[in-house]
C-alpha cells in the first residue's frame, strides 16, 4: 500500500518535487531577503534525505523478487552455478511441461548444448503481489549470452514468472512461461 515511501529509485518523481520545493524556497529568500524561508530549503533538504534513506533502509516485495531473479541470471555467468539459481526456485515450481527437477534438467541441458556465458535482466516489471493469496507475478526480458549456432550469440527471451512466498525463503520462483524472441534450441517453456 505505501510501498512508494520504499522504493525511491522507482518514484523519482518524489525527488523531483522536493528539489523543485527547494529551489522555490532559494528563490523566495533571496527575493524576500528574509533567511527564514532557507528553513524550507533544509526541510526539502531533510526529507530527500529521510525518502533515499527509507528507499535503501527497506526491501519491498518487489524489490525481493527483482533482487532474485537478477540473483538468478547472476548464476548462469561462467561458470554456471545452478545451485544458486534454484535457490530462488520454489520447490512447488510446476509449469505444464514439468516441475523444479525437470526445469534445472532443463536449464544444465541448455548450458551444455548452447554455451550459456551470461544473463542480464534488461527489463523488470512486477504485477500483482498479494502475500495473502500467496502470489506475486512479473514480467521481464532476458538477454542470454552464447553459442546458439548460425553466428547468433545473444538471444532475448519474455518471462512470465509466478512467485509463492513462504517465512524462511521469502519469494521464490514457482511457475516461468519462457517465449524465445529468438529461437533458442526450439525450446519453449509454457506457463
Amino acid at each position: 500500500m505505501f510501498d512508494w515511501l520504499f522504493e525511491g529509485h522507482r518514484h523519482p518523481a518524489v525527488y523531483i518535487l522536493l528539489a523543485a520545493a527547494a529551489v522555490l524556497f532559494v528563490v523566495v529568500a533571496v527575493r524576500r531577503r528574509r533567511r527564514r524561508w532557507l528553513i524550507g530549503t533544509a526541510v526539502a533538504a531533510a526529507l530527500a534525505g529521510l525518502y533515499c534513506l527509507l528507499d535503501y533502509a527497506v526491501e519491498t516485495d518487489s524489490e525481493q523478487i527483482e533482487r532474485k531473479v537478477n540473483a538468478m541470471a547472476a548464476g548462469f555467468k561462467a561458470p554456471a552455478n545452478l545451485d544458486a539459481v534454484f535457490d530462488n526456485v520454489s520447490d512447488q515450481f510446476r509449469n505444464s511441461a514439468g516441475d523444479k527437477k525437470w526445469l534445472r534438467d532443463l536449464a544444465q541441458q541448455q548450458l551444455q548444448n548452447s554455451g550459456i556465458t551470461d544473463v542480464k535482466i534488461i527489463e523488470f516489471r512486477t504485477g500483482e503481489i498479494s502475500r495473502e493469496k500467496n502470489l506475486a507475478t512479473a514480467e521481464f526480458r532476458a538477454k542470454v549470452a552464447g553459442n546458439f549456432g548460425g553466428g547468433l550469440e545473444a538471444v532475448t527471451v519474455h518471462c512470465d514468472a509466478n512467485f509463492d512466498y513462504d517465512a524462511l525463503h521469502g519469494w521464490r520462483m514457482s511457475g516461468l512461461g519462457v517465449k524465445a524472441e529468438y529461437p533458442i534450441q526450439n525450446v519453449e517453456l509454457p506457463p
